[in-house]
């Protein structure tokens, strides 16, 4: 694994809550040693998840892996976000250090959350895996149908949401601990809604299922609740085979769960997105093949170019954008010489230093080809016999007024 994107996912346990009437509202920020600058630069952050101890966040963090670079130091982390109040030392709940190797060697990396005198305030886990570069998108809407009321209160019902998530690609790690499983998307929150419709999900084919149509995935429908954690209503583990079975037939997918009860959800839209492929162009020289560069260039494919019209080369007159013989009179001028052309001259011919009319080849066995002087500007290009424009006879000027004679003149 050299050379190569990475996607590392977070999620954190067993967090210390720093918070009175409320859990903590955790957020992680990654850092990245920059050894020219000899400091910690900020590269990314999660978003913040309300009243959660064990989160698993949905925004990841994506890293290219250089291994020649050197160790390429990361550290992580956690703060307790509390609303309207600036970001101090006492809601920090702790940071970790490591490598970028040691993540990739281990596929999923855990270790504990040190405060600032040595105590641990929880875990943190990070899966990591490679970035595809397959872009193509699975687009689906999801409707919620007879979902469990959460909430208490004659008018209360649920405000629910669903996010997507799968197992890890690491299979060495358990389920049990928490890590394996990977948030890919979060809707948004419908507020006091039991038959919710939510906006149309986008996701990367390769990020959802690794290409695989039968690999399974879970959609895991909450009740979001602004002064405790949200509350799970019921899941669904499904694939891509089983969404596209379920649009193609309207049939629904049953939620399963303690509060799940007859929860079901319906697949209103589906569809596949194919993203336009990149042409790989070989970089090859002269005398070279593809197998001296194995690696292929990305190049956008081409577009197709609107074709725009070219008007006349203008050569001192407008030509005649009818042709020689043909174009519609103009007030009585004939058509040769509508809106006022002229034959344009001729081009002179290529300068050619080997002599004759037209370019030529050097002459090979071991000919040495003059040096070629540089072209003298000429003052004004040659001119060249035009036919004399035609004369055409002037209209007839109008009778000028009478003259009248002058009154004399008295002494």
């Amino acid at each position: 694994m050299n050379n190569q994107l990475l996607e590392l996912f977070f999620s954190c346990s067993n967090l210390k809550n720093l918070d009175i009437l409320s859990k903590s509202d955790p957020q992680v920020f990654c850092y990245l040693y920059n050894d020219t600058d000899k400091s910690w630069q900020l590269c990314a952050k999660t978003e913040k998840l309300n009243n959660n101890l064990n989160p698993k966040f949905k925004e990841t963090w994506v890293v290219q892996y250089t291994p020649h670079l050197g160790e390429q130091r990361v550290m992580f982390k956690v703060f307790d976000i509390d609303p309207n109040t600036a970001l101090n030392h006492d809601d920090f709940l702790g940071s970790t250090l490591t490598t970028l190797e040691q993540i990739v060697n281990r596929k999923t990396f855990s270790d504990d959350l040190l405060s600032k005198r040595g105590n641990i305030h929880g875990q943190i886990h990070v899966n990591c895996e490679p970035l595809s570069l397959n872009s193509d998108k699975v687009l689906f809407t999801l409707r919620g149908k007879n979902l469990t009321k959460m909430d208490w209160g004659p008018l209360a019902k649920s405000d629910p949401y669903f996010v997507v998530s799968r197992d890890s690609t690491d299979t060495t790690t358990s389920s049990s601990s928490g890590a394996t499983q990977l948030n890919l998307y979060k809707s948004e929150v419908i507020d006091r809604n039991l038959n919710p419709i939510w906006e149309c999900a986008s996701i990367t084919l390769d990020k959802l299922c690794l290409g695989d149509m039968n690999r399974p995935f879970k959609i895991t429908v909450y009740d979001h609740d602004k002064m405790k954690s949200d509350d799970m209503i019921g899941y669904a583990v499904v694939s891509m085979m089983n969404m596209r079975m379920a649009y193609d037939n309207n049939t629904s997918l049953q939620l399963t769960g303690p509060h799940a009860k007859k929860s079901e959800l319906l697949v209103l839209t589906f569809s596949v997105q194919r993203a336009i492929p990149y042409m790989p162009v070989w970089s090859t020289g002269t005398g070279s093949s593809n197998m001296n560069n194995p690696v292929p260039q990305q190049q956008l494919p081409m577009q197709p170019q609107p074709t725009a019209f070219s008007p006349p080369a203008y050569s001192g007159a407008p030509a005649n954008v009818y042709g020689s013989n043909v174009g519609p009179p103009a007030y009585g001028v004939p058509p040769t010489t509508a809106y006022g052309a002229i034959y344009p001259p001729q081009t002179p011919p290529m300068y050619n230093p080997y002599g004759g009319s037209q370019p030529q080849q050097p002459p090979a066995y071991g000919f040495v080809q003059p040096q070629q002087q540089p072209q003298q500007q000429m003052a004004s290009p040659p001119q060249y016999n035009q036919p004399p424009p035609p004369q055409y006879n002037q209209p007839p000027a109008y009778n000028q007024p009478p003259q009248y004679d002058q009154p004399p003149q008295y002494q």
